[in-house]
């Protein structure tokens, strides 16, 4: 009986040890299909970073060189060489944008993106940059309205980065918005948060592409509309770096609300509001 025992006992441990002998094999494949993944990942971003540079250095004087043409000839607005000119400016400005996109997501997925935090006013940095859009909202017979309180605390981030968000924002905001629609920027405190929000009266994102939206390289496919995907990814990464959060809201009928959030340092927002 005895026996019996002890052999059905050798048998269970030579069961349990080839169990974990199967288990430390499936480890190791695991093990070495990560490191090829990881090792795939870090040659991808070194290409689209290596790509977005030796594309930009050819690209720089192309763009200085159109616009020193329109320094030195000042052609006739509205004529062929005018058009012509400005479109080739158009196109590079463009293409600047987007390779810059790609070099900001080769940065993060990296994992060598720095902010460049000081104390910004962030009254001041929204009036600069619905002022750098009130000539193309309004070239699409477009409002842009401004609503902020009389006073916002000073924040703690990166003027620049912050800057881009909300061009990013707004670039999207007036290329969805119908001409002759509402366009609208607004900040507000809550919850000790600096709340930032950006509408629009365009048609609204279905529950998918609400989804969709902040992934990279996703385009809404509406009207055909130029962009690289790159720039929600973007502004939802920057913004994560701040401590913040990103969302949209969409309701038909009413439009769009893109929103982010900047924390408030308690040291922060004892100050009152100043220069940025």
């Amino acid at each position: 009986m005895e026996r019996g025992r002890q052999t059905e006992l050798e048998q269970r441990l030579k069961q349990l040890e080839g169990l974990v002998t199967e288990l430390r094999k499936q480890l190791h494949e695991e093990s070495l299909r990560r490191q090829t993944v990881e090792e795939q990942d870090r040659e991808r971003v070194q290409f689209i970073a290596l790509l977005a540079h030796e594309l930009r250095t050819p690209l720089t004087p192309v763009l200085a060189s159109a616009r020193l043409l329109v320094e030195q000839f000042h052609p006739e607005a509205g004529s062929p060489q005018d058009r012509l000119i400005s479109s080739v400016i158009r196109g590079a400005e463009a293409l600047e944008a987007r390779l810059s996109d790609m070099l900001d997501v080769a940065q993060i997925q990296a994992g060598a993106f720095l902010l460049e935090k000081t104390l910004i006013n962030p009254a001041a940095v929204l009036k600069d940059i619905a002022l750098q859009f009130l000539p193309l909202a309004e070239s699409k017979r477009q409002a842009l309205n401004l609503n902020l309180p009389q006073r916002l605390p000073l924040v703690k981030a990166d003027r620049r980065r912050i800057a881009q968000v909300l061009m990013n924002l707004l670039e999207n905001a007036v290329k969805f918005t119908p001409e002759g629609g509402n366009i609208g920027l607004k900040a507000s405190i809550r919850e000790r948060k600096l709340v930032i929000e950006v509408h629009n009266s365009g048609a609204a994102f279905s529950a998918e592409e609400k989804q969709r939206l902040f992934q990279p390289y996703h385009k809404v496919d509406r009207q055909k509309l130029p962009g690289s995907g790159l720039g929600l990814f973007l502004c939802r990464r920057l913004i994560e770096s701040h401590s913040g959060r990103i969302w949209v809201e969409s309701e038909a009928g009413k439009g769009n609300t893109f929103g982010f959030t900047l924390p408030l340092e308690d040291s922060v927002s004892q100050h009152q509001e100043g220069k940025s």
